[in-house]
């Protein structure tokens, strides 16, 4: 589906991201290890990624619902023009 605002490509690219800071932060952890990293995880990565992981599994919810009455107009309309 290419569509403005295409909401399947923006979930996609946002949990690439997700995924991509998981993985930073894991190996930036690896090297710095001092109380300002726990003070980052904690003020900022702690709060942030069950909520990116949240907002994800309901914007895939989202997408299934938008293509299936995308789907259901379509199958409407064929029906209509036969």
């Amino acid at each position: 589906m290419n569509r403005p605002g295409d909401l399947l490509g923006a979930t996609q690219r946002l949990k690439r991201a997700t995924r991509d800071l998981q993985h930073q932060w894991d190996s930036t952890k690896m090297e710095w290890n001092d109380a300002a990293t726990r003070q980052f995880e904690t003020k900022y990565l702690e709060p942030i990624l069950p909520t990116l992981r949240l907002f994800l599994a309901a914007t895939s919810e989202l997408e299934d619902i938008y293509r299936q009455a995308i789907n259901e107009c379509r199958d409407r309309d064929k029906g209509e023009l036969e």
